[in-house]
C-alpha cells in the first residue's frame, strides 16, 4: 500500500496489460498531490483490436491494402505475439481511453500521438 503522494506519475506502454484500467486510473489520480500530473503512453487502439488473425486486407499479390477494423468496438481482452504466444492485451476504444480518465477526474491538457511522416 502506497501512503503518500506524488507530483508526477509516469507510465510507459502497460496500460493495454491492465485488465481494471478504470480501477488503475481512479488510484493515480488519488495518489497525486493537487495539480499532479499524469504523462503515460500505451498502444493505439488500432493495434489492439486484433487478436491473432491478419491485420491487413491484403490484394492478389500479397500486398497490404488496409488495416481490418472490424473488431475496433469490441472492447475485450485479446491475445497476440509479442516475442512470446498468447500475450494478453486489452482493447479499449479511444474514447473508453479517454471518458476513462476525464470520469476519474483528470483533466486533459495535451493528447500527442507520434505520426511517422511519409515520404511521397
Amino acid at each position: 500500500m502506497i501512503n503518500e503522494n506524488f507530483d508526477v506519475v509516469v507510465s510507459s506502454l502497460a496500460f493495454h496489460y491492465v485488465e481494471d484500467y478504470s480501477g488503475v486510473v481512479r488510484k493515480i489520480y488519488h495518489l497525486l498531490n493537487e495539480n499532479g500530473t499524469h504523462v503515460f503512453s500505451q498502444e493505439h487502439p488500432l493495434n489492439t483490436c486484433h487478436s491473432g488473425e491478419d491485420r491487413w486486407t491484403r490484394d492478389e499479390n500479397d500486398n497490404k491494402l488496409y488495416l481490418k477494423l472490424r473488431n475496433y468496438g469490441l472492447e475485450q481482452e485479446n491475445e497476440s505475439e509479442w516475442f512470446v504466444d498468447n500475450v494478453k492485451k486489452y482493447h479499449r476504444t479511444f474514447s473508453t481511453i479517454i471518458n476513462t480518465l476525464v470520469d476519474a477526474g483528470f483533466r486533459i491538457d495535451k493528447l500527442v500521438e507520434p505520426l511517422r511522416k511519409i515520404r511521397v
